[in-house]
């Protein structure tokens, strides 16, 4: 279950173990609002399928991680208690190359008179000497943004990368959000304080 933390400048991000490493999410105000709103404090741990939620709607996205210019790769080396989801890990977008989450790009690029499209971090974009003829940030990406751009061709129709893209687009987690704020709410109810058998001293 990822975790939301309180920046030191103001605001929060989310760290979460995918696929046994931890990542961290920045948010956006909106992503925050939401967050908070469905009672989510700062130090507590919320579920996976909200935290993809975001990311799918570019309210939860990536950049190069510190834990990454270390070399340090491995959930089990940091002291975060954060437990995996697997049934919300599938949620979000890997690298088609090396299966990290930093900073991934959606490009397309043609090798020898072939198209080819695939989901990119940094590290695996900055490998290829082919020149992309798509470059864009997962983030910004929806089904509408999809499909225009398969129309004006510029990617390959019918890709696998492009099939699995549009099916965690469309994936609807609202009753996620909704399960979750019932779980919190059936929580808050039950720490009741006002207990009858207590005398009046008053």
């Amino acid at each position: 279950m990822p975790l939301l933390e309180t920046k030191n400048a103001g605001g929060y991000f989310a760290k979460a173990n995918i696929n046994g490493v931890v990542v961290s999410f920045h948010l956006t105000p909106f992503g925050q609002r939401q967050l908070l709103d469905a009672g989510i404090q700062p130090g507590k741990k919320f579920p996976l399928a909200l935290l993809a939620d975001l990311a799918r709607a570019g309210h939860a996205w990536t950049t190069p991680s510190m834990a990454e210019q270390a070399g340090i790769f491995y959930a089990e080396q940091f002291d975060l208690n954060l437990v995996g989801d697997e049934s919300a890990e599938g949620l979000f977008a890997a690298c088609t190359n090396d299966g990290k989450l930093d900073d991934l790009h959606l490009v397309a690029w043609e090798s020898s008179g072939r198209p080819i499209l695939k989901l990119l971090c940094g590290a695996c974009r900055a490998e290829l000497p082919e020149r992309f003829t798509l470059n864009v940030p997962v983030t910004l990406l929806s089904l509408g943004a999809l499909s225009q751009l398969e129309a004006q061709g510029k990617m390959p129709a019918g890709d696998s990368v492009l099939g699995r893209l549009r099916e965690s687009l469309a994936a609807d987690l609202s009753a996620s959000w909704e399960a979750f704020r019932r779980q919190n709410a059936s929580r808050q109810a039950g720490l009741n304080f006002d207990r009858p058998d207590e005398l009046d001293l008053g």
